[in-house]
């Protein structure tokens, strides 16, 4: 995002509807790599939003996809969830979390991630793309 563009509460009301639209519809997608496409358009949105806004409005859309019948499906989200967060770790200065934001990865993150790894059928293409984005967790 350049520096002259600023996020106006406006905008933050639009990417929430548009984040709520595409999480309500996504599930109805019958191709996975609909699923995909959508889950990647999550990302490109996450980039442009705050912390709070990626945390409460995309990632539980984004980890409803570590369930899905499709390995594609589950490594698109399992590296949306990760990556999405990417940015905001290279900052020099974090961002301050809520009081309700504050226990999100130990609390929400963390147990998902648990579950999808003890799966036992978990297909190797997932665990792949699990363990590369095992540094980015740490």
């Amino acid at each position: 995002m350049s520096e002259d563009h600023k996020v106006k509460q406006d905008d933050r009301d639009a990417i929430i509807v548009v984040v709520n639209w595409l999480g309500t519809f996504l599930p109805t997608c019958y191709y996975p790599q609909s699923r995909c496409c959508g889950l990647e358009i999550l990302y490109k949105i996450a980039l442009e939003c705050s912390l709070d806004v990626r945390l409460q409005f995309i990632l539980p859309y984004v980890l409803q996809y570590f369930k899905d019948e499709n390995s594609r499906v589950k490594a698109k989200a399992v590296e949306v969830a990760v990556h999405m967060f990417k940015d905001i770790m290279d900052k020099a200065n974090l961002p301050i979390l809520t009081a309700t934001d504050y226990k999100v990865f130990d609390n929400y993150i963390m147990p998902e991630f648990k579950n999808l790894n003890n799966d036992p059928n978990l297909d190797s293409y997932v665990h792949h793309v699990f363990v590369s984005c095992l540094p980015l967790l740490a």
